[in-house]
């Protein structure tokens, strides 16, 4: 999963309202079981590789920050935003990650069987003000003969809370997901999963009460499986907003272009290797060139 994405969700967490934070981190542990799934079903066999890394990496330490230079690009002053840390082990899976947040931070474990599939998820809220003040979330992983997850039980303080299913085709790949939520009247979430022959993920679909599709996502890749284009339209078919990405050599992006209905915003990344081939660190430009944030990781490894 994108860190920006996971950090960006978290900071918007009121400290005030428990309610509120216990209803997004369940969305944010939707997210992760949906993307769980998805990963299982990639030609990508472990965390490792699904984060783009190369070799047999130990742990990821990432910074997001921002850089200014002042007196005549003497002095260069940078301001960090938030820290996220993650760790794998040998076989490339993670088994530990800390996800900051604008009231504390959120710790996650996770537990492998035998053959190597997450069968449990352990996530603790430590609010600032009091480190011993945590809130439990657990998720749990059922999966069939064939290692593919077929449920995901999520629970809030031993709380059981919502859960997921999933189907499959005759080649393991994932077909429909329902999520179900208790204490809600509403009806469960479904969507469904369409690929090419490749099994590139090409459109998702959305169903409501109905039946009726009312939302999907549409992607196009380019000869290297790299996504190149995403859409999402509305039940009417009315396009919402169009994004295209560009690749260097290394398969890192380098440019992303969002096309929504009143604006366009462009940006632009350049990197930093180290001698594995991972990047140390991305600058991201806005259209005008100035730099809108700055990742600097540092990675460790596993000897030979």
């Amino acid at each position: 999963m994108p860190y920006s994405t996971i950090g960006k969700i978290l900071l918007e967490f009121n400290s005030e309202i428990m309610q509120r934070k216990i209803l997004l981190i369940i969305s944010l542990f939707v997210f992760i079981g949906f993307s769980l799934t998805a990963n299982a079903q990639s030609k990508k066999t472990s965390d490792v590789e699904l984060e783009g890394l190369r070799g047999k990496v130990m742990s990821v330490r990432s910074e997001y920050m921002t850089e200014k230079t002042t007196f005549f690009g003497l002095l260069h002053v940078k301001k960090i935003y938030w820290v996220e840390c993650s760790k794998f082990n040998k076989a490339g899976k993670i088994i530990y990650s800390e996800i900051p947040s604008s009231d504390g931070e959120y710790k996650r474990y996770y537990k492998y069987n035998e053959k190597g599939s997450c069968i449990e998820m352990l996530s603790l809220d430590y609010p600032c003000k009091n480190k011993w003040d945590s809130t439990l979330f657990e998720s749990t992983f059922i999966y069939d003969n064939n290692g593919n997850e077929i449920r995901e039980t999520f629970f809030t303080n031993n709380k059981l809370m919502y859960w997921n299913d999933y189907k499959y085709d005759d080649n393991g790949n994932l077909i429909e997901e329902i999520g179900y939520e208790i204490d809600n009247d509403s009806t469960p979430v479904r969507r469904t999963h369409i690929r090419d022959t490749k099994g590139n993920e090409i459109e998702v679909r959305r169903y409501n009460e109905l039946g009726e599709m009312d939302l999907s996502l549409v992607y196009e890749y380019d000869e290297k499986n790299n996504k190149v284009k995403e859409q999402k339209f509305k039940k009417d078919n009315k396009l919402i907003y169009t994004i295209t990405y560009k690749y260097n050599k290394e398969g890192d992006e380098i440019e992303r272009k969002h096309i929504g209905s009143n604006a366009i915003y462009i940006s632009y990344y350049k990197y930093k290797y180290d001698s594995k081939g991972n990047w140390i660190k991305r600058i991201e430009y806005n259209e005008d060139g100035t730099i809108s944030y700055i990742i600097k990781r540092k990675i460790k490894y596993y000897k030979d």
